[in-house]
């Protein structure tokens, strides 16, 4: 992805409310562009991150389709997976489901991802 100034004010806007959202505030943020700006990539990022550094928070992708929200699902699994994440963010883990839709590695549920 080419990163400029709109990706990183995004990622401005969301560190801004992580903080606020732990603080006790009750932020509120949309986040509308065109198409292949980046918009799920950064969110999906910022999902890993915040389920990092605070696995008892709940989060949702929601999306316009089925698809893109399975791939958002399976990028976060690889995410968790990933041995420099797991190094960094050694609490966070998926837990494997008792409904496993399918036998590959990144589809080991499709609605919760992370064990605490």
């Amino acid at each position: 992805m080419l990163q400029g100034f709109f990706q990183y004010d995004v990622v401005r806007n969301l560190q801004t409310f992580y903080e606020d959202f732990t603080a006790g505030k009750r932020p509120k943020l949309v986040l509308s562009s065109p198409p292949q700006h980046g918009k799920s990539t950064l969110m999906v990022d910022f999902i890993a991150w915040i389920s990092g550094k605070n696995p008892q928070l709940q989060t949702i992708f929601a999306s316009y389709s089925d698809r893109l929200g399975e791939r958002a699902n399976s990028e976060l699994q690889r995410i968790f997976d990933n041995s420099m994440y797991q190094r960094i963010f050694w609490g966070t883990k998926i837990p494997i489901a008792a409904n496993v839709i399918s036998d590959t590695r990144y589809k080991r549920n499709s609605a919760w991802y992370v064990g605490r």
